[in-house]
């Protein structure tokens, strides 16, 4: 049997699903599949399908720190 495992999911996040799952239903993919899909490419490229890196955060943070001043 499978283990179902449920993910407290906070105000902020839901508008972030409701936009990810609205690109999804678009593209003809439910949660499930998305996440199988996700799942196959971390497997295949052995870490994260993409690039994460904190240029763009430090960007943003540097950016944000700017308006304050």
């Amino acid at each position: 049997m499978k283990e179902i495992i449920k993910i407290p999911i906070n105000k902020e996040d839901e508008a972030l699903i409701a936009q990810a799952e609205k690109i999804l239903t678009d593209l003809g993919l439910d949660r499930s599949t998305a996440l199988t899909v996700f799942y196959s490419q971390v497997v295949l490229h052995k870490g994260l399908p993409f690039e994460i890196d904190l240029t763009d955060f430090k960007r943003e943070t540097d950016s944000g720190n700017e308006s304050s001043k």
